[in-house]
């Protein structure tokens, strides 16, 4: 039953494309920062994001000090909600600490905001353009990030988009730990589809999907939940992917006829991890 699960859990993955994580696995989650439910921004000179003073050229983000200049850092920048390029940008003069609360000016991907060199402001509230400060990896290195975090690369699989790999905080879907890892209000979420670890990220709205609702990725279903194939879950009928709740597996709390399957996620404090299937 656990490895018929497991296939239908990378199909259902593998249908949601967005955005990915490599902590020595791949991810298609289906979700970009900064860009879920979100209507395209088209730049307005009203806005005062012509007067910015771009170095010109790209950078590397993971690279320190790649923009040669202590007034500037390498940020990812596009003129919408999802970055096409890399430019060097000014850094704020009084920037706030990694992991903080952030602002980022005029709009998402407009690459200035307070955060310090070496980190970029990720948004969970698009009207206020607020979010935390954090820091960019390189992916290709395990342990970039430290125990606690892994590194994701953001808009990978979005056209054109440059990687933008960033340092997340590690946490347990089970309890949904992420205000004690320092980001209250933000979910749970897998890294990838097989022997997943899990990282915090910012809620795609104030209306997520609940238990047994449509949803096209993960990250559209309320904390607690992830999405699989409707096909694989009792009380889903006649929706492509549906919300299931993550489970324990040898405590197994599922509803609805429902039984608990393990992720058979390798990492450490993990491995009991679950979700909520159809068990014939």
């Amino acid at each position: 039953m656990v490895r018929r699960f497991r296939s239908v859990w990378v199909i259902a993955w593998v249908l949601c494309a967005g955005f990915a994580c490599r902590d020595g696995e791949g991810l298609d989650e289906g979700a970009d920062d900064n860009d879920e439910g979100q209507e395209e921004w088209s730049p307005d000179s009203s806005q005062g994001v012509e007067d910015v003073p771009y170095s010109g050229g790209e950078c590397t983000l993971e690279v320190a000090d790649d923009c040669m200049d202590p007034a500037l850092k390498c940020m990812p920048w596009g003129e919408g909600m999802t970055p096409t390029e890399t430019r060097c940008c000014p850094l704020s003069d009084a920037p706030v600490g990694a992991g903080e609360r952030c602002t980022v000016q005029d709009y998402p991907t407009s690459c200035v905001d307070d955060c310090p060199a070496g980190s970029m402001c990720l948004v969970d509230d698009p009207e206020t353009l607020s979010g935390f400060c954090q820091a960019f990896c390189d992916a290709s290195d395990p342990g970039a990030c430290g125990e606690s975090q892994l590194c994701r690369v953001a808009f990978d699989t979005r056209e054109a988009a440059p990687d933008v790999p960033l340092c997340a905080a590690r946490c347990n879907p089970l309890t949904q730990d992420c205000e004690s890892a320092g980001f209250p209000g933000w979910v749970c979420q897998p890294s990838g589809p097989t022997a997943p670890n899990f990282f915090c990220h910012h809620p795609t709205g104030p209306s997520p999907a609940l238990e047994l609702e449509s949803c096209a990725t993960p990250s559209d279903c309320a904390a607690g939940l992830t999405c699989i194939g409707a096909a694989q879950v009792l009380g889903c009928e006649g929706l492509e992917r549906c919300c299931t709740s993550y489970c324990e597996v040898d405590v197994d709390t599922c509803t609805g006829g429902n039984a608990c399957s393990s992720l058979e996620s390798t990492v450490p404090g993990l491995e009991q991890v679950g979700a909520c299937v159809d068990p014939s």
